[in-house]
């Protein structure tokens, strides 16, 4: 996943703020792993998923870290940014574990 000054993998460009823009798919059991890039040059971005990643992860810019969960139990779970940021209500998604 890319965060930067456009939002997560450049949702600016594609829905309405407060609106999930991306949907990752999971079955339960998988173990789940996610890169997740701040390409932003200028300002720090965060990465959270309610439930599996709740104490999330700040980046700064240039900053990458690896994500790494068993998704252990079915539902819909929102990716967050934990960091407030100028494009904070873009960074928005869902995990969905079947």
């Amino acid at each position: 996943m890319i965060l930067d000054n456009t939002g997560l993998n450049d949702s600016i460009h594609r829905v309405s703020p407060g609106t999930p823009s991306i949907t990752l798919s999971s079955q339960r059991g998988d173990t789940v792993n996610i890169l997740v890039c701040n390409l932003d040059t200028v300002q720090a971005h965060g990465f959270a998923i309610a439930h599996f990643f709740d104490r999330g992860v700040t980046l700064r810019p240039g900053d990458a870290y690896k994500v790494s969960f068993v998704a252990r139990d079915a539902g819909s779970f929102t990716i967050y940014c934990n960091v407030f940021c100028t494009v904070h209500t873009f960074m928005l998604g869902k995990l969905t574990v079947t």
